[in-house]
């Protein structure tokens, strides 16, 4: 038997989940409810065209490796 984790989340409050967790579920999600499907096409639009922009700047800036970076600085201290 083929074994998949699943996990529920509630986008009542979306604002506060970080991009890359909004476009993991948004985007490879699969919704098990949604009274007005249209609103719900704007809304994963309004939330993953800033996210989109986000990861965009994120890796030019290259935001992740230089947290990284101060990371293990204060470890070798």
């Amino acid at each position: 038997m083929l074994e998949e984790a699943i996990d529920i989340v509630v986008l009542n409050r979306y604002e506060k989940l970080p991009c890359t967790l909004l476009i993991e579920i948004l985007g490879k999600g699969k919704p098990i409810y949604v009274k007005d499907f249209e609103s719900f096409l704007e809304l994963q639009m309004r939330i993953l065209f800033p996210c989109f922009d986000f990861m965009i700047d994120a890796k030019k800036l290259r935001l992740l490796e230089v947290q990284v970076e101060a990371v293990t600085k204060r470890w070798e201290s």
